[in-house]
């Protein structure tokens, strides 16, 4: 994020001098002049462009300069681009509409410094976030549109915030921004450098750019008394507002003399009579002042307000009316070009997005964005009807006919297609409707598979071509129309699937072959004592007195396990064996089953409980071993270890498992030594059961097995442990499966997304797999919360206190869950989420130096001293990550079967 401290003609100048070909290129064509030449001006109750009235009906545009709607978790999409702009301003041209209104100017809230905003702190701004403001005013002179700028927000709305956030870079409250001198001080700064910035696309000053049709101090000023519940509203806190309205306007008047003032905010009858304040502003909603208790008759409130800016030679504007019937505001728009009021704007239009489809944004009551030219999913607010009329009164409110539409435009450009099933365009403005080509050449012959198709989706599911079979690829084409015309074909994209899924495929391939795998063969093999290292630090120093746990032994012997039959190397599978002879060897206690918890150094055992968790991942290892080698002595150490859990802690009362035991396997009560919570269960172990029960039923396809992860499945993970409002799994559990505890583990809970359809998968069982794709993409929707902005997936949330620093082993599950995700719905965001979290683990995690991952990041992003192989350090979460990609792309690239 490039900042810079108060932005004045100086400094804009020498960033200009310096900047990139954008900026410089834009001075050399522009030379400081714009093609508007006339500012809007003020003759009594009239505005004027040179000595013609200027009058307008349109929409606000809350988004044309920041994006209120956060979809993406690296806020990638915070700032509009040009398309997304351009769209924007189009739309209310072919309207008929000539200006427009913006939100304002956003602002940093201490603890949120992650989301990119305009103001960063006094005199401190965002560079990248004016560019956009400078794009939004070159557009709105290349198209007409003139445009009311409004500084600051009353209210504290996420992601743009207010009069509190910007008295708290004082560390004062928000009452005293009205009066405290130094606040004060800091806004004039603001409205001086916002005035005398540089636009980097037109080398023209603000406050000499023309497309500015009034700047406006704030949004609904007065709100802040109201929503902050303060006494003597009329007596003192709407005086002071007034008063500080007043101060700011001849502050802005004192430097600017091209542009007028708007306000509304405050004590009408001390603005009309001020020489500094040009424009009334006036807001209209049906919604909101009946639940004000406020009369609904916007025409009637219109007319009074009319009469009084009339009388006292002032501007009155409608910067925003709106949800209600189309009666109502019909009646509202005539009033308007009946009684002179120079303009007014319906609240208010969202774009099309640059990633396909529009953005959405609901509103109180029932009511949303609207979106030009209007579709069937907006018939509930008569978007069509209501757009199309308004479009009517914007050229009478001019006194002119209504000429036909134009045809949409630009051309259509569809994006690269992931899967057929979810096909995805940048829209053209105007169309009503596209028709979708497709040809299994590139040349033709085309043949139409998708006819009048909208695009105005809530959920951007936009079109999904079905009669495509898997496997074959396509080309696609797109145009759009409407009544008076159509569009030229798009741009052509192939349908393959090697689109999206090769290079992915071949990241992981790179990785687990030449860093995970090569790591772990070379540095932790003890050649001394048998098996492998207990623990390794971070510069890949060995502990060769370390002790040694079951829980690396068996994740080892799984993942070079899979790594074998996965890609086939040889040297993977003698990595497995040394891991399965060191198992049976040392860890298998002979005279009373299962597996030890910890040995020393030399084999000898330290701590012989029986840990659940622990002995199913040493099935999990023996059942993946089984599916390489085929030994039946294998496949029997497997049956017997799941005989062993099913008669010591399978608890037939409540069903599931209770998690540790003597060596002897007599009960113990919580499986943890160092846990500070008491419990009888848990999703994590539970978590691991099932998947080694599924793996042994792979190679073991038992009815009683079956019935066993068929009973864990239905019954515990999807009705006992899951919170079925939340989207998310309660973690501990008493032994009757009452919650213990309101926690929240991203990572246990994206793994659990994908392991849990995988089983459904495996069992066959189709009313499952439906069950755990809607799971799926719930958890998945759900664990955005998890995500931080550079990307990675915090660990957890411990009774509502977020743990924020990161371990290597959440990012590995993040990004199969995401690809799933994908996989399922076809919704590009889980495909971008999946590329966003490998691009954090590639940056933070991958120890490019000595290999391997780092254990865990603290939350400065900064590495923890912690070991790079230890108990729970192991190469099984990143490696099956690589392993579940390889496989996945593999199968979705491989032809349908005959």
């Amino acid at each position: 994020m490039i900042k810079s401290k108060r932005i004045s003609v100086m400094v804009a100048s020498f960033f200009l001098a310096i900047s990139g070909v954008s900026g410089t290129t834009a001075m050399k064509e522009h030379k400081g002049t714009l093609p508007l030449k006339n500012f809007i001006t003020r003759d009594g109750d009239k505005l004027m462009a040179g000595d013609q009235e200027f009058r307008f009906f349109a929409l606000a545009s809350s988004n044309l300069h920041q994006n209120e709607e956060q979809l993406l978790p690296d806020y990638s999409n915070r700032f509009p681009d040009e398309y997304e702009i351009r769209d924007t301003l189009t739309s209310i041209r072919q309207m008929g509409g000539t200006a427009t209104r913006c939100f304002t100017l956003s602002i940093r809230k201490k603890g949120q410094e992650e989301i990119p905003v305009y103001i960063e702190g006094p005199g401190d701004y965002n560079e990248s976030a004016f560019r956009t403001l400078d794009k939004v005013l070159q557009l709105c002179n290349e198209l007409d549109v003139r445009l009311i700028l409004p500084f600051i927000d009353s209210h504290s709305f996420w992601g743009w915030r207010g009069v509190k956030e910007f008295a708290a870079f004082r560390d004062k409250d928000g009452n005293v921004f009205w009066s405290d001198p130094q606040l004060k001080e800091d806004f004039k700064n603001l409205i001086q450098d916002v005035l005398n910035r540089k636009n980097v696309y037109t080398g023209v000053l603000y406050k000499d750019d023309p497309a500015i049709l009034a700047w406006q101090l704030g949004n609904e000023l007065d709100s802040y008394i109201y929503d902050n519940q303060l006494a003597d509203r009329e007596a003192f806190w709407k005086e002071q507002i007034t008063h500080w309205s007043q101060e700011m306007a001849a502050h802005i008047k004192s430097l600017d003399h091209n542009h007028l003032v708007m306000e509304g905010g405050g004590d009408m009858a001390k603005f009309l009579g001020d020489p500094h304040i040009d424009i009334i502003s006036r807001h209209y909603y049906v919604y909101w002042n009946a639940w004000a208790g406020r009369s609904t008759d916007l025409a009637d409130l219109n007319r009074k307000d009319k009469q009084q800016t009339k009388a006292a030679g002032k501007v009155l504007i409608a910067d925003e009316f709106g949800m209600g019937d189309t009666e109502v505001l019909v009646k509202f728009m005539d009033e308007v070009i009946r009684n002179g009021t120079s303009g007014a704007l319906l609240w208010g239009i969202r774009s099309h997005r640059r990633d396909g489809g529009f953005f959405f944004h609901g509103e109180s009551g029932g009511y949303a964005s609207y979106h030009w030219p209007g579709f069937a999913s907006a018939d509930n607010i008569d978007e069509k009807n209501l757009l199309h009329t308004l479009r009517q009164k914007a050229y009478q409110i001019r006194g002119l006919p209504e000429p036909p539409l134009p045809v949409p435009t630009p051309t259509p450009h569809l994006l690269p297609i992931h899967s057929v099933d979810d096909i995805l365009w940048r829209g053209s403005t105007g169309a009503a409707v596209y028709d979708i080509e497709r040809a299994e050449t590139p040349k033709g012959p085309w043949k139409i598979v998708g006819k009048g198709i909208e695009d105005a989706v809530p959920d951007r599911r936009l079109f999904g071509n079905i009669t495509a079979p898997k496997g074959k690829t396509y080309y696609y084409r797109i145009k759009g129309r409407n009544i008076s015309g159509e569009t030229d074909y798009s741009n052509i994209q192939e349908s393959a699937m090697t689109v999206h899924m090769q290079p992915l495929k071949e990241k992981a391939l790179e990785e687990v072959r030449n860093n995970i795998l090569s790591f772990w063969m070379e540095n932790t093999v003890d050649t001394a004592n048998g098996g492998f290292y207990g623990q390794i630090a971070p510069d890949n120093t060995p502990d060769r007195e370390a002790n040694k746990g079951i829980v690396l032994n068996a994740r080892i012997l799984w993942t070079f396990s899979a790594a074998y039959r996965v890609l086939q190397d040889e040297k993977y599978l003698k990595i497995a064996q040394r891991a399965y002879d060191y198992l049976t060897h040392y860890f298998l206690d002979k005279k009373y089953g299962g597996y030890y918890y910890e040995l020393d150094s030399m084999g000898e055992p330290v701590d012989p409980r029986k840990v659940i968790y622990c002995q199913a991942f040493a099935l999990y290892g023996l059942s993946e071993y089984y599916r390489v080698t085929l030994d039946e002595d294998v496949l029997k150490q497997a049956l017997d270890l799941y005989r062993l859990m099913k008669q010591h802690a399978l608890d037939t009362e409540y069903q599931g498992y209770f998690e540790n035991f003597t060596r002897q396997w007599k009960l113990m009560r919580s499986a943890w030594t160092d846990s500070s919570l008491a419990r009888d269960k848990s999703l994590n172990t539970h978590l691991h059961i099932i998947e080694a029960y599924t793996c042994l039923y792979l190679v073991w396809p038992d009815d009683t097995l079956k019935k066993d992860i068929t009973a864990m499945l239905d019954y515990l993970f999807l009705e006992k442990m899951i919170d079925p409002d939340a989207g998310h799994f309660r973690d501990f559990f008493s032994r009757d499966w009452q919650a213990l505890r309101d926690d929240m583990s991203w990572g246990h809970d994206i793994e659990a997304s994908w392991l849990l359809l995988e089983t459904a998968h495996i069992l066959g069982d189709e009313s499952l797999i439906k069950k755990c794709e809607e799971l799926a993409l719930k958890i998945a929707d759900f664990t955005y919360q998890g995500i931080s902005p550079q990307g990675g997936l915090w660990n957890e949330e411990l009774s509502l206190s977020r743990n924020v620093p990161y371990s290597w082993w959440p990012q590995s599950e993040g990004v199969i869950g995401y690809l799933n995700a994908w996989q399922i719905s076809h919704n590009q965001k889980y495909l971008d989420t999946a590329n966003l979290i490998w691009n954090f683990i590639d940056r933070y995690f991958i120890d490019h130096q000595y290999g391997e991952w780092i254990n865990s990041l603290d939350e400065n992003l900064t590495p923890r001293p912690f070991a790079k192989v230890g108990f729970w350090k192991a190469p099984y979460h990143n490696t099956r990550m690589c392993l579940e990609i390889i496989t996945r792309a593999d199968d979705m690239l491989s032809p349908p079967a005959k």
